[in-house]
Formats: C-alpha cells, structure tokens, sequence
C-alpha cells in the first residue's frame, strides 16, 4: 500500500513529501496562460485544494522538449 510521494529535484535542493492520505485526485492540466502553453500535474486534497504542482519544462524557446510530446 502506497503510504506517500517522496519528492526530489536533482541539484536543485528541493524535496519534499506528499501523504498519500492526503491526495484525492490527481490531474494532468493543459492551459494557455500569456499567450503560452503551459502543462502541470497537479494534486488535490478531499477539499478539492491544489497541494502539489509540478510543471513540465521547456527549452529556452518556450518549446516542450522532444522526448515529452506526446505522440
């Protein structure tokens, strides 16, 4: 039974950890914001709260990188 998420971002610092408990539901999110495409994961508790996000990188254009288009 998964108990938790243990969150961690190479040579960034960052780290953390989600319940599982505590997460209801689970989106992945596309949307337009300033005229660019942006896409996330995100997490909601029972209150319907965004608790987590993580966001999908893009290359210095803005552009998403090859390997995580979706085919």
């Amino acid at each position: 039974m998964l108990k938790g998420i243990i969150i961690s971002a190479q040579n960034s610092g960052l780290s953390g950890y989600l319940k599982a408990s505590d997460i209801d539901k689970i989106f992945f999110v596309t949307q337009t914001f300033i005229e660019m495409l942006s896409k996330s994961v995100r997490f909601y508790d029972k209150n319907g709260e965004n608790i987590f996000k993580i966001y999908i990188p893009t290359d210095e254009n803005k552009n998403f990188l090859q390997a995580q288009k979706l085919n």
